[in-house]
């Protein structure tokens, strides 16, 4: 069986267990990740992991945009889910995210820490989708030079850490 079937064992067990899978991201384990995207109420350890691992699965971009729906207005979620989403939508680059990266132009939180700037991952991602510096509620001129330093770096960021996924503290 290549899925961890063992629901006795310790939870930390289980999450490192579920965490390996995820690093590997097998073809046949989709269906596993996207079981704990979809159902409200799964552990949050458990479902950081899955959407990490979504970024190896293209096409399956619509499951973290209805997620990212479905927690945006619990704060503590988002504050927590929302960079690993935004994080996966963007490896993935599906045109079916665009609509949310677009909405965030104007309507997401924004951060100094570029990780965490919904803002900003949305100026990147919408750049990278259609190619335009789109205008935004993080900057006031949007092809000001400074403007397209700020994404040409923050790209670069995203870049260097597209492949890892980072295992969450669990009390």
């Amino acid at each position: 069986m290549p899925f961890p079937t063992d629901t006795a064992a310790p939870f930390g067990r289980r999450y490192f267990a579920f965490l390996a899978l995820a690093e590997r991201h097998p073809d046949g384990a989709w269906p596993l990740f996207e079981r704990y995207l979809v159902t409200p109420g799964a552990h949050h350890a458990f479902v950081a992991a899955a959407v990490e691992a979504a970024r190896y699965y293209p096409g399956h971009s619509d499951v973290l945009v209805r997620l990212f729906d479905r927690i945006r207005r619990d704060q503590l979620l988002r504050r927590f889910l929302a960079p690993k989403i935004l994080e996966s939508l963007y490896v993935l680059s599906e045109a079916s995210s665009l609509p949310l990266f677009e909405e965030l132009l104007v309507t997401g939180h924004t951060d100094p820490d570029v990780d965490r700037c919904e803002v900003t991952r949305a100026l990147v991602a919408v750049r990278r989708l259609t190619g335009r510096v789109a205008e935004s509620s993080k900057f006031a001129e949007r092809d000001a030079a400074t403007v397209r330093r700020t994404l040409d770096d923050a790209e670069r960021r995203f870049e260097d850490t597209r492949d890892r996924i980072v295992p969450v503290v669990v009390i």
